[in-house]
């Protein structure tokens, strides 16, 4: 009872803080006090991020990440995530072939778009191979190897990406990068977690946990803009928040599950 009680608290706990963050962020975009306001947002972002991700270093050791009972509802959420990763290849195929008649010229520009669309379509294959693995199917994606690192390859090319489009500012791009940033770092550990029979590392719950408040504040912020300006805010981009969306909803079970694993084993 005394576990159930401590792992409710630490989700209301990871649940407030967020909230709290996105309600600053709604009266930073609707206040139009900036720079102020964009000031007070940034110090909540670090100590509301500090704060979801210090209860992970609460216990000595965790169960593996990824050897536990099959799950259908991680599974189902790794489809969500497959279905995102392909809403963003569809944007950035269609952005690429405007880039392309525009110019009628290979740019770097247009490359790193060409790349990212493929690693985002790859990917999404390989969520779904996740997603059938978990719900109980005959098919393992332990054995996929090489395509670990392909959601890898695809937060870095979005970054990259940004580079080369150099000008965007403003809270919502640096939510944007931060938020592409730990991804990158969310499926670099995650990927690592695959084929270890270990405990799951410390590094992985506080990728995940910054992961879901991150994803979380980009898809909110990008609601918000999108809301005071009348209009779909972000154009090209804004299909990245549908993304963010389903990455935080992975990220949540991903780290539940190990939670919830960890607690049932009574691992300490």
């Amino acid at each position: 009872m005394t576990r159930f009680v401590s792992f409710i608290f630490r989700i209301r706990f990871q649940f407030l803080c967020v909230l709290a963050a996105t309600v600053i962020r709604a009266v930073c975009v609707f206040s139009d006090a900036e720079p102020l306001s964009d000031i007070v947002f940034v110090i909540s972002l670090a100590v509301f991020g500090a704060l979801t991700a210090v209860p992970c270093f609460y216990k000595k050791s965790y169960a593996p990440a990824f050897s536990m009972p099959k799950s259908k509802a991680f599974g189902f959420l790794s489809y969500g995530l497959s279905f995102g990763l392909f809403a963003d290849f569809i944007n950035r195929c269609v952005s690429a072939a405007q880039l392309l008649s525009d110019s009628a010229v290979f740019s770097t520009s247009l490359v790193i778009r060409v790349v990212t669309a493929l690693s985002a379509l790859i990917s999404s294959v390989y969520f779904i191979v996740i997603g059938l693995s978990l719900s109980g199917s005959r098919y393992d994606f332990k054995s996929l190897k090489l395509i670990h690192i392909m959601p890898i390859l695809w937060a870095g090319f979005c970054i990259m990406e940004g580079f080369e489009n150099a000008g965007a500012n403003g809270i919502n791009s640096l939510l944007k990068y931060v938020m592409l940033s730990i991804s990158l770092m969310f499926f670099y550990y995650s990927a690592r977690e695959i084929d270890s029979e270990d405990g799951a590392m410390r590094i992985s719950l506080v990728s995940s946990r910054l992961l879901t408040f991150t994803s979380f504040l980009y898809f909110a912020d990008t609601f918000f803009m999108s809301i005071k300006e009348k209009t779909l805010y972000g154009g090209f981009e804004s299909t990245l928040a549908l993304t963010a969306l389903f990455m935080l909803l992975y990220s949540f079970a991903f780290e539940r599950n190990i939670i919830i694993n960890t607690t049932e084993n009574s691992i300490v």
